[in-house]
């Protein structure tokens, strides 16, 4: 999932698997990416404020422990926040504010509806197989 922490600085340590990580710096220092391969033992620091991300790239599941500046940091989802808004945004501010024709925008808006539902399963299910072990 992309997203950022707007006030606390992450810090990833991979347990198990391959991780591929990176965030974007803002737009004062040029929107770079910064990207990195973690593996077992592998340390990564998402610096506050960042949009930023883990994915796994190994062909098996990985644990990663990641831990906060902040005991409530709070999460921003880039895909929930942009196309999961109540009231929808409207297509034609989208494809404007991506500098896309509006048929792409519309495409885009579904993909990310399937996405947050597919995410919203996920979560419903962590947080139900967490009561298991209490």
């Amino acid at each position: 999932m992309i997203h950022c922490r707007l006030f606390w600085t992450e810090i990833l340590v991979v347990h198990q698997g391959t991780l591929f990580v990176g965030f974007v710096t803002s737009n004062q220092v040029g929107n770079r990416l910064f990207t990195k391969t973690l593996n077992m033992g592998d340390v990564f620091v998402f610096p506050e404020g960042f949009i930023h991300f883990q994915f796994n790239v190994g062909r098996s599941p990985a644990v990663a422990f990641a831990a906060l500046s902040s005991q409530n940091p709070g999460v921003i989802s880039i895909v929930n926040t942009v196309f999961g808004s109540n009231p929808p945004t409207n297509l034609n501010v989208l494809a404007k504010g991506f500098q896309l024709d509006p048929r792409v925008a519309m495409l885009m808006d579904l993909q990310a509806k399937i996405l947050i539902m597919k995410y919203e399963i996920v979560c419903c299910y962590f947080i139900s197989s967490m009561h298991l072990f209490k």
